[in-house]
């Protein structure tokens, strides 16, 4: 067989390699780069946890082995002499079946006259063909069109967020880095926290933010006794720190609450526990009426019988209450209010004191 002819066809099986290699690795760079730009984008949104960043991890690792099989089984391809004349003949119907007769007559040496007469017209005028034209240039043009495409894709975001959307890819891609996901907005504050008030009283949620303009500003409210409410606080409209804040008119009771506020990580969740209005579970005063009465000591109860109390009596007061107090004070007729002395954490209070004027 005509060596030239062969290493020609050789040549030509090559090319047609590399561009089904190149064809395949284009199309699948786009691919991943489209997967790279949604992972980013769900990272950037809803602040993918560390388990939701080893899928993604796993994902985008799954493709490039892929990539790189497919890549190498394209290249590992090898076309005989034959199959680059059939292409050749596909592509060029001039060429009328000469050029694969002849490779398959050359290779017979059963010394068919017929055929040694075909070999002795020589090789059909092929090498001066233009073997670009075998390359599927619509198939090459599309798949460069989608890389540029999704390639565009991913790195548009980085003109409306910057180093936000470099951070997200990376963690997306990395799921064993420690880097927080950026924001163009943070809660700097929140108000009052976890806190306990009385049953009934008003309450004011309130946080400060800063950021971007536009950010829209919300409280969520999960009460104990209903469904869960959001509420919009507002926008942004300053680039300096801005404080919103939501008032509860009534807290009948116990509920948690968190801010959000654009795309800020969302605050933690903060307890607010009620307690009933302050009263007195036990009241006690014990009397020591003075000598002159000849009236032996006597104790009651001032929420459920009247105060008589003679003039000059000694008072030894006792109190309990339901709730922790600041200050808990007894005055009698006459003398100047006494503060009580407060015993296990200020629920239990004591205080003695005397009837100076008057008759109660």
């Amino acid at each position: 067989m005509n060596a030239p002819i062969l290493q020609k066809l050789e040549k030509i099986g090559q090319r047609v390699v590399r561009w089904r290699a190149e064809l395949i690795a284009t199309w699948s760079l786009a691919v991943v780069f489209g997967t790279l730009c949604v992972f980013g984008l769900a990272d950037f949104w809803l602040r993918l946890g560390r388990g939701d960043r080893f899928i993604t991890w796993g994902i985008l690792v799954a493709l490039a082995v892929v990539v790189l099989w497919l890549v190498q089984k394209a290249l590992r391809k090898r076309f005989t002499p034959e199959g680059v004349a059939a292409m050749l003949e596909e592509k060029y119907p001039q060429l009328d079946n000469h050029l694969i007769n002849y490779l398959q007559f050359s290779s017979d040496k059963d010394g068919d006259p017929f055929k040694e007469a075909y070999l002795r017209r020589g090789a059909p005028e092929w090498q001066s063909l233009d073997v670009r034209k075998m390359r599927n240039r619509k198939a090459v043009r599309r798949s460069r069109y989608a890389l540029l495409a999704t390639t565009l894709i991913l790195l548009l975001p980085a003109l409306f967020i910057g180093q936000a959307w470099g951070v997200a890819l990376w963690r997306a891609v990395n799921p064993f880095t420690s880097m927080d996901p950026l924001s163009l907005t943070r809660i700097v504050e929140v108000s009052p926290g976890t806190v306990t008030v009385p049953q009934g009283d008003p309450l004011v949620l309130s946080c400060k933010v800063e950021g971007y303009r536009g950010h829209e500003v919300r409280v969520d409210i999960d009460p104990g006794d209903a469904d869960p409410t959001t509420y919009s606080l507002g926008r942004i409209n300053e680039e300096s720190e801005e404080g919103f804040s939501h008032r509860m008119a009534k807290v009948s009771t116990a509920l948690r609450y968190r801010f959000r506020a654009g795309d800020a990580p969302e605050s933690e969740w903060f307890t607010v526990d009620t307690r009933p209005p302050a009263a007195f579970t036990d009241l006690k005063l014990t009397v020591t009426p003075p000598s002159y009465t000849n009236r032996r000591g006597f104790s009651l109860d001032p929420r459920q019988e009247p105060v008589m109390i003679p003039v000059g009596s000694a008072i030894a007061a006792t109190a309990t209450c339901n709730s922790e107090l600041k200050l808990v004070s007894l005055q009698a007729a006459g003398t100047e209010p006494v503060k009580m002395a407060s015993s296990m954490e200020s629920m239990h209070w004591k205080a003695t004191t005397k009837v100076a004027t008057g008759s109660s």
